[in-house]
């Protein structure tokens, strides 16, 4: 979504830097904020059908605080156009695929555990990477054999510093571990805050966005590969 948004607000501002896929047919003219409603968008309804409702009202009301004429119109048509080289680039990407993880009971294998014995997130490092070349680009050497010390002694921090009654563990490490696991993606208003307090203008926060987000999806899929 946020590199289909960088593209037309890109496109809009005469192209002052490199696109990500595309610089789609635009005016200096345009509208930033029809452009940026239409992208966001049709991404974004592509993606996820069954909440068309919700998208289709937060899309109207958008657009509802555009001044109607053809800076507008070319506005969508930008954004538009934007999404619809995302959406072709990222057809048959593995994006929600029914994957999961390799499980074993063999000594130290991963297997499914209570109470759901789900596969969460298995589909992610098969998914087509954004700029990276493949998934398994930044593949180590995989953990230490479990006959060894070095096996024994990383078990030991985990279990010392993870476990729920852990008498070790600091109240930052707490906090920390309860952060990085945050499933609302908080990162979202972070971003929204530094592009607030440094002053940056649509194309600058545009940008921003997608440069971060871009990154951010490219480490997950090597993350989730490497698992």
């Amino acid at each position: 979504m946020h590199g289909a948004i960088y593209d037309a607000v890109n496109a809009i501002s005469g192209t002052p830097y490199e696109p990500y896929l595309t610089a789609p047919a635009a005016r200096r003219g345009d509208s930033v904020d029809a452009a940026v409603a239409a992208a966001a968008y049709r991404v974004l309804i592509s993606l996820f059908p069954a909440q068309a409702a919700s998208l289709d009202q937060m899309y109207a009301s958008a657009l509802a605080a555009v001044p109607g004429g053809r800076s507008k119109t070319g506005g969508i048509a930008t954004g538009s156009r934007a999404a619809s080289a995302m959406i072709a680039a990222r057809t048959g990407d593995g994006v929600f695929a029914d994957a999961t993880w390799n499980a074993s009971t063999a000594p130290g294998q991963w297997r499914p555990t209570p109470p759901a014995f789900v596969s969460d997130g298995a589909w992610v490092g098969d998914l087509k990477p954004f700029v990276i070349r493949r998934g398994d680009q930044f593949r180590t050497a995989g953990p230490p054999a479990l006959t060894s010390a070095a096996y024994a002694r990383d078990l030991n921090v985990v279990k010392a510093v993870g476990g729920v009654t852990s008498t070790v563990r600091t109240a930052d490490q707490t906090q920390s571990a309860i952060w990085w696991h945050d499933r609302r993606l908080t990162e979202w208003e972070i971003e929204r805050q530094v592009a607030d307090r440094h002053g940056l203008n649509p194309l600058q926060a545009a940008r921003f966005f997608a440069i971060a987000e871009i990154a951010n999806a490219d480490s997950l899929i090597a993350c989730f590969n490497e698992k």
